[in-house]
């Protein structure tokens, strides 16, 4: 019979490790611990439970101690666990169960993160294999056995197994994450992982993905995102299936070329995804915002509803669950406003906002949604509330702005999108409503400066051909059906203002 030992590498775990360890107890033959330097009670508390203890001096690397602890192990199987898991009995037994299949190489373990403060999630990591020459861990941090285990499956012709049930984790929940301060020890090891593997698709990912949300290092992020798209390109494409992460790259890689506006470089990147990598949530999401962002409100509902549906099981990348909880809806909300169904848009997003109230993104489309519903000082009144909490939200002040446009109060709108702009507001919407803004108003030069400085926003080419038929050269040539709308509503702006011959 196949034995199976339980390989974890610890420090400093005395508040969380017998947890851990009465958890696995009873379906592990042996159970290896590899200390990295505790200077608590760990050592004693795990020897209590009759385990190996491999001390091992600390390297900045995660990988070689994971190494240290298979090699160290007896088992023909191999369990994974980190000190603030704990897994479950019918785990263990579904486990025992695929072992006996000699055509498995190992499974994938659903694990569902909880605590205070962490996200209600679910995601398949790989953390049991057959022991097998050439199935080693790689990577100073982020670990993976995949990518070996995937290479030995295709020239063996095995297969991974998927358990039901899994492991419980509470390491991300606030007080943990606090207490480590791990981002200062990640960029350091990310930088001395990249130096090693400066082609590695996984790691620069990885690392582009720990970059991407600081404002400081986003466009870092977004340079090892590229790098990492066009490492995965000249894999074949066998691999490019295989890689689980491979969505998620050209998912983020699409999202920061859209927040530079630029939708067919997404665009082209969305379609190698959907073509060469396997469909995810994020994939499905960042498809929808590049449609919202070209017009096509029916395909940008369909894909931010596609993303949906996905959020029912568990996750191969844990950040796809608030993608598919929040962001999805929140998107189909603002494709349902386009298309004219408020009222459906409402019902949506109400909810999402009493949610999330600091989520500037829901409340703007709630605000929208409640004026299209012919609830003017409704809207205003969210918008206006919001702003007293966060009053140096620019999204909030232009979505006011637009509102208040609407409303017919040009001067308080041209002093709420002055407000959004000093913010740091996207230069192209606010430039683009304070142009149409002095338009009506008659400063057809100032409008026109605002309008030149953005020739790919349809608003601003509308408003710049609105500008010509107004001086008398106007030309219908090359203008494409979404720019002649915008013109078309501008021009009846115009002439509700009675401003069209100014």
């Amino acid at each position: 019979m196949a034995r199976l030992s339980l390989c974890m590498i610890v420090r400093d775990e005395e508040e969380r490790l017998a947890r851990c360890l009465s958890s696995a107890r009873s379906c592990v033959d042996e159970i290896v611990v590899v200390d990295t330097g505790s200077k608590d009670r760990t050592i004693a508390i795990a020897e209590s439970f009759d385990a190996r203890v491999i001390p091992f001096t600390w390297c900045d690397d995660f990988a070689a101690a994971r190494n240290a602890s298979m090699e160290a192990a007896r088992g023909d199987w191999l369990l994974f666990l980190d000190a603030d898991e704990t897994l479950s009995a019918e785990a263990g037994r579904e486990l025992r169960r695929c072992m006996k299949d000699p055509r498995t190489l190992g499974a994938f373990i659903p694990l569902h993160d909880g605590g205070e403060g962490a996200p209600d999630t679910t995601t398949l990591l790989f953390r049991a294999v057959r022991r097998m020459d050439g199935v080693r861990w790689r990577y100073r941090i982020h670990e993976q056995l995949l990518p070996d285990a995937n290479r030995v499956a295709r020239a063996r012709n095995l297969r991974f197994a998927e358990l039901t049930h899994g492991i419980e984790h509470d390491g991300y929940s606030h007080a943990v994450m606090a207490s480590k301060q791990k981002r200062a020890r990640n960029r350091r090891l990310f930088e001395a992982q990249l130096a090693d593997t400066p082609d590695d698709p996984y790691i620069l990912y990885k690392f582009g993905d720990f970059l991407r949300p600081d404002p400081d290092t986003h466009e870092e992020g977004q340079q090892l995102l590229r790098r990492a798209f066009d490492a995965l390109r000249r894999l074949p494409a066998c691999e490019q299936k295989e890689l689980t992460f491979a969505g998620e790259v050209t998912a983020l890689l699409a999202l920061g070329l859209l927040r530079q506006g630029d939708s067919a470089a997404a665009a082209d990147v969305l379609s190698f995804g959907e073509t060469h990598c396997r469909p995810t949530g994020h994939l499905a999401f960042a498809r929808g915002q590049q449609l919202l962002a070209t017009g096509d409100m029916a395909g940008a509902e369909r894909s931010f509803r596609a993303c949906m549906a996905t959020g029912a099981g568990a996750f191969l990348i844990p950040a796809t669950a608030r993608v598919t909880s929040q962001l999805a809806p929140t998107g189909r909300a603002a494709a349902l406003l386009g298309l004219g169904r408020a009222q459906e848009a409402l019902a949506l997003i109400a909810p999402l906002a009493a949610l999330h109230p600091e989520d500037e993104d829901s409340l703007r489309i709630q605000a929208e949604a409640t004026f299209a519903c012919g609830d003017a000082r409704g809207a205003l009144g969210i918008l206006t509330t919001a702003l007293t909490r966060q009053p140096r939200t620019g999204s909030l002040w232009l979505s006011g702005a637009q509102l208040l446009f609407r409303l017919k109060l040009a001067d308080k709108a041209l002093d709420w999108v002055r407000r959004a702009r000093a913010l740091g507001s996207a230069a192209v919407g606010t430039d683009g409503l304070e142009g149409e803004i002095l338009l009506v108003a008659g400063d057809h030069n100032g409008a026109e400066a605002l309008f030149r400085g953005h020739g790919a926003d349809a608003r601003c080419q509308a408003g710049l051909l609105l500008l010509a038929e107004l001086r008398g050269d106007s030309t219908e040539a090359g203008v494409d059906a979404r720019i002649a709308a915008e013109r078309e509503r501008m021009r009846s702006n115009l002439r509700l203002s009675g401003a069209s011959s100014n």
